[in-house]
């Protein structure tokens, strides 16, 4: 027995067979079993004639039929035969599915009727049998028992079986649904009360039972008091006792249930005995919900008028609301004063100008005051160097009342004198002649304050002959300045220390040197210490300034908080602004200096004098040093002393050819930058000279006759400056010019030692380093990596800088700097998250962090050139990235674009012009007669091709191009490319939830939920952490031609938070109608779709559904491509 029950799919198919198979059977009645044939028969497989042989004479062959049986859907029909001879009996057995019956059974279109078992038989006729039969499925009844208190109903009474029948239960007033059971098992209904169900064989057969509903309890929070009930939930009808209780300071304003007031009583808490409110309300249908509000409690502010004085209120109150501030205001009468001050009982102390503030309580405010005479007192500062001494000038004793006389006494301590007297602030004129000692009357009338200071400090407005003398002769002087001065003579300085306090003035010296001349005795100079703050000193020396200080020979020397400068420059000499030497202890701090050379002599801002004696430090602390001359011959610091220590600290050194040399000494250099305009180097003979003592040993001359930059460190002289160079450097930035940020050299005899941090060794990043000769560098925190082995690297390391070198072959971010570096070598590639050309690293001694606030972000002028760059490593989620990344250095010039093009001579000829990386470059396809371009790709994406045969393409670091040529005749597909750079996106928008445009290739494109940041990227991301998102990308317009296939390129996806990508296919605008829907694979990578039945006039949307994720932009996506059928 043959059972047929095919899909209706599959029909067409089963009908071909089905036609073959009776094809087969009628030939063969044709032909016949025995072989016999008429004389120009050939037989199957023979290729020669058969024998004629005589007529036959076997009766004729009976005729058969076959059995055709159509497709069947819920049920079979089978054949007891499927041939039979034409007039014998052929019976049908036709059997329904579950729950089905025979609807009707046709036999050559008609219809036949069955017996009781679903059998009918029937002969068989020329042509044979033809069956086709149709089932339908069976109906049940709907079966209600009604209950108390509420109602069914059923939307119908019966159904088939499989359709959904609804249910309504309806409670009466008051009541609620208990249960609700169809054929005994419960059901849920929604939150209409009806329930969807779905019709079974017997029927439905549907109970419900009803009870009496119930309230909940609602109570919002309240400010300044609480509200409590018995019960939460309760029956329609049920008392519920409400607690209103205030805090506090404060009453109830107003109690509402279900937006009605509602009495209470008020009743005491006997534990507490504190007061609250209670009220009783019934639960109705729908709950009850309590609102209310506190208000703040008036109470009186009360006293009894005092004797001797008066008490007011500020604002002239008589009550005021809890924890309102209420200030007392008490006036004794003239000579007296406040001796008592109780407020409720409670003692307080009142303040200094009689009056007391407290804050309104709950029990009002009740003030009692008492006035008395007042006792006065004397209070003396007299500070250091003197006393001060007081006496009540009618008893002797420093008792005071009001309206006695003190005798007051102001004493300096031998060497000081009386600088200032005052009382209570004022000052006290003092006699020149009774500055060594002064006694005066004092009125008291209220208490006192009397303060005098004394002074060492000389404070003078000119140079007399008189004042000289004085300084000279003094052991320690201290001297101030009442203005400014001009000094003709060495400045005039005790025998142990001098202070002189500019204190805002300045002094002009027409002295060379201006601390000492030639008749200075250079022993007895050694024993002095002298320090010069807070003013400008100016050289005017008439035959020209060679040192505006010579602080040469002293024991010790501090400059704080000068400007140092000139008016005059020598013409015989080179010009230093400050000139010291070895011996003396020198500190510079918090000074400028501003020195200005010759035009042939040069300048330097600080030098230095070897001279015999101990090393003593010089150290140079938030200073600026700047240095010009008409020759650019100059150098800022010029430290070329044997044996020399120097300390320097966050200054700045700016020159035309050298900010800093150190030829010889210990150096400890931090947080101090070095300048060089570079403009000695302007000049081609000096470049040449440079040249000189950089690569020529033993070059080098006296001065600053060595190489041009920043900081200069060590000696190629080898008959001079013998003694090592050891520097410390950390954290300094270098600006230079022209010529090296910074310079290491040794004469290869005496070594150079050279330690410094990774933010000083990246900032001189590049410099010249005499590594053949005895120098020693080494940068502390620096690693140098490719970029292969930065992405072979797995750990997370912000311990260490790592610098790396790469060509900007893209920008993925503007707004952040986030880029990929390629090496132009073997193509690495790495990605480096956010890119700055400010270096705002910090060391805190464990590791490096980045101050954003401010820093330049990279900009495109870097695209397609080579940079080195220095940040931390990380590892996210796999991804190696370089973090924070500050360029240090940089090709000037792009990278040149390698383009490799590949097509078939025979068929035409393809050019494409040379560019550098990033450049737009145009590849020109000229096809051979009878041919034309079918298409052009660039690393295998393909280009959109104009009328011309040339297409544009920004250059990467590598071009593969790939055009294909074909005949005229041969269909051609044409691609249009979707990108979401700044030029195509029509709106920039910043967020996950939006709508906007892009117009690419002159077709617009309707963009849903997708994130551009602004127009920052080249590419849109999709999905947010607020909330699950569906973004989509949407044809505006209908394709006119038919589209093959589409493409979407997924940068990066976290196929986590993404629950589907679809393509959907619609010949409506609004996509109601979908014609096709296929889904994408969701995985990083170019994801094509093959369109199954193209059609022309259609519109294409990407639906892409996120969850709500974790981060932000869990998908990203570059690129769309939709390429028609070709023609």
């Amino acid at each position: 027995m043959l059972r047929l029950n095919w899909r209706e799919n599959k029909f067409q198919t089963m009908k071909k067979k089905n036609h073959l198979i009776a094809l087969s059977v009628l030939i063969a009645s044709l032909v016949g079993c025995n072989g016999g044939t008429d004389s120009s028969t050939t037989q199957p497989g023979s290729n020669n004639p058969t024998t004629p042989t005589a007529p036959s004479t076997q009766q004729p062959e009976k005729k058969t039929g076959t059995v055709t049986i159509g497709a069947v859907e819920h049920g079979s029909v089978t054949a007891d035969k499927m041939t039979a001879e034409v007039g014998a009996d052929v019976t049908f057995t036709v059997t329904p599915d579950e729950n089905y019956s025979v609807k009707s059974f046709k036999v050559n279109n008609d219809e036949k009727q069955l017996n009781d078992s679903n059998q009918v038989v029937v002969k068989m006729v020329e042509g044979g049998l033809t069956v086709s039969a149709e089932f339908e499925i069976n109906s049940a009844a709907v079966t209600i028992t009604q209950a108390d208190h509420g109602s069914i109903s059923a939307d119908k009474s019966t159904a088939k079986i499989g359709e959904n029948v609804t249910f309504t239960v309806a409670p009466e007033a008051n009541y609620v649904v208990s249960s609700f059971k169809v054929n005994d098992a419960d059901v849920a209904l929604d939150g209409n009360n009806q329930a969807v169900v779905v019709m079974v064989a017997g029927g439905l057969n549907v109970t419900a039972s009803f009870e009496l509903g119930s309230g909940t309890v609602t109570i919002g929070t309240f400010e300044h008091g609480t509200i409590t009930a018995d019960k939460m939930t309760a029956k329609i009808g049920e008392d519920v006792t409400f607690k209103i209780t205030s805090d506090t300071g404060y009453d109830v304003s107003f109690f509402k249930v279900n937006g009605s007031a509602v009495d209470y009583v008020t009743k005491e808490d006997s534990t507490t005995g504190k007061t609250y409110g209670e009220a009783k309300v019934k639960m109705v249908s729908g709950g009850l919900t309590v609102t209310a509000e506190f208000k703040l409690g008036v109470y009186s502010i009360e006293w009894d008028a005092p004797a001797h004085g008066t008490i007011a209120v500020e604002g002239d109150k008589t009550s005021a609301t809890y924890g309102e501030d209420v200030k007392f205001i008490f006036t004794p009468d003239t000579g007296y004063e406040i001796k008592y001050l109780t407020i409720n009982d409670v003692q307080v102390q009142w303040a200094n100008d009689n009056t007391y503030t407290t804050t309104m309580g709950e029990y009002g405010l009740f003030v009692t005051v008492q006035f008395g005479l007042e006792n006065e007192t004397i209070t003396v500062n007299a500070g250091e160097h003197g006393t001060i001494e007081h006496k009540n000038k009618a008893d002797d004793t420093q008792d005071y009342l009001y309206g006695d006389t003190a005798v007051v006494t102001v004493t300096p301590n031998e060497g000081f004198m009386i600088e200032t007297i005052t009382v209570d602030g004022k000052a006290i004129e003092v006699p020149e002649d009774k500055k060594g000692g002064y006694s005066f009357e004092q009125l008291v009338e209220k208490n006192l304050n009397i303060s005098a200071t004394f002074t060492d400090v000389h404070t003078i407005s000119e140079f007399t002959d008189s004042v000289i003398n004085e300084i000279k002769n003094a052991q320690d002087i201290k001297v101030k300045l009442a203005g400014d001065v001009t000094l003709g003579v060495a400045l005039p300085l005790a025998k142990g220390t001098t202070e002189y306090d500019l204190d805002g003035h300045t002094i002009t010296s027409t002295l060379n040197g201006m601390l000492r001349d030639a008749n200075t005795d250079t022993t007895t100079f050694g024993n002095k210490s002298v320090t010069l703050k807070n003013g400008s000193i100016i050289s005017n020396y008439d035959k020209g300034t060679v040192n505006v200080i010579d602080s040469s020979y002293l024991a010790a020397f501090t400059l704080d908080g000068v400007t140092v400068s000139n008016s005059s420059i020598s013409t015989v000499n080179p010009i230093t602004g400050i000139y010291c030497s070895s011996t003396t202890e020198t500190k510079i701090l918090n000074s400028t200096i501003n020195i200005k050379g010759s035009s042939n002599l040069g300048a330097y801002g600080i030098g230095t004098n070897n001279l015999d004696g101990e090393n003593k430090t010089i150290t140079i602390d938030n200073t600026k040093v700047t240095v010009t001359s008409d020759d650019f011959d100059n150098t800022a610091f010029l430290g070329n002393t044997e044996g020399i220590k120097v300390v320097v600290k966050n200054s700045t050194f700016t020159a035309d050819r050298q900010a800093v040399i150190a030829r010889t000494g210990n150096w400890d250099i931090s947080g101090s930058t070095f300048v060089s305009t570079g403009k000695w180097l302007d000049a081609e003979a000096n470049v040449t000279t440079n040249t000189k003592y950089k690569t020529t040993a033993g070059s080098w001359k006296t001065g600053n006759e060595v190489v041009s930059g920043g900081l200069i460190l060590g000696d190629e002289r080898t008959s001079a400056y013998n003694t090592p160079v050891v520097a410390t450097l950390k954290d300094n930035k270098f600006t230079v010019a022209k010529g090296d940020k910074m310079s290491i050299h040794s004469d290869g005899i005496v070594a150079t030692t050279v330690t410094m941090d990774a933010l000083t060794a990246v900032e001189a990043y590049g410099y010249d380093h005499d590594e053949d000769k005895t120098t020693v560098v080494t940068e502390n925190n620096v690693v140098k990596k490719t970029l292969k082995e930065l992405n072979e690297m797995t750990t997370d390391d912000d311990a260490n800088l790592y610098v790396t070198t790469g060509v900007l072959t893209e920008i993925k971010n503007t707004q952040f700097g986030n880029l990929y570096l390629t090496d132009k070598a073997t193509g690495e590639e790495l990605y480096v998250f956010g890119t700055y050309l400010d270096n705002n690293y910090s060391f805190d001694g464990t590791n490096f962090s980045f101050d954003k606030g401010g820093a330049e972000v990279i900009t495109s002028d870097y695209l397609g050139k080579e940079i080195t760059v220095a940040g931390t490593f990380k590892n996210f989620k796999g991804t190696k990235e370089l973090v924070n990344a500050v360029v240090i250095d940089s090709s000037a010039e792009k990278v040149a674009a390698k383009v490799v093009t590949e097509y078939d001579a025979e068929k035409g000829t393809v050019t494409v012009e040379e560019g550098k990386l990033g450049d737009k470059l145009t590849v020109t396809a000229t096809p051979k007669e009878g041919y034309k371009v079918s298409s052009v790709k660039v690393n295998d994406q393909a280009l959109t091709v104009a009328e011309d045969n040339t297409a544009e393409f920004t250059a990467e670091l590598n071009n593969k191009v790939v055009v294909e040529f074909v005949s005229e005749s041969a269909p051609v597909a044409k691609v249009y490319n979707v990108s979401f750079n700044k030029e195509n996106n029509k709106k920039g928008v910043g967020g996950y939830e939006n709508e906007w445009t892009n117009v690419s290739d002159g077709i617009t494109y309707n963009v849903k939920n997708c994130n551009n940041n602004n127009n920052g990227w080249d590419f849109i991301r999709i999905g947010s952490k607020k909330k699950a998102y569906v973004g989509s990308i949407t044809t505006a317009s209908a394709f006119t031609e038919a589209i093959a296939e589409s493409a979407i390129t997924i940068d990066k996806v976290n196929v986590t938070y993404i629950n589907s990508i679809k393509l959907l296919v619609s010949t409506s605008v609004d996509f109601k109608t979908v014609t096709a829907s296929y889904d994408v694979k969701v995985a990083s990578g170019k994801q094509t779709t093959k369109i199954t039945t193209p059609v022309a006039n259609a519109y294409y949307k990407y639906e892409i559904d996120c969850k709500q994720a974790k981060d932000n932009g869990p998908i990203q996506i570059s690129k769309i491509t939709f390429t028609t059928v070709a023609e």
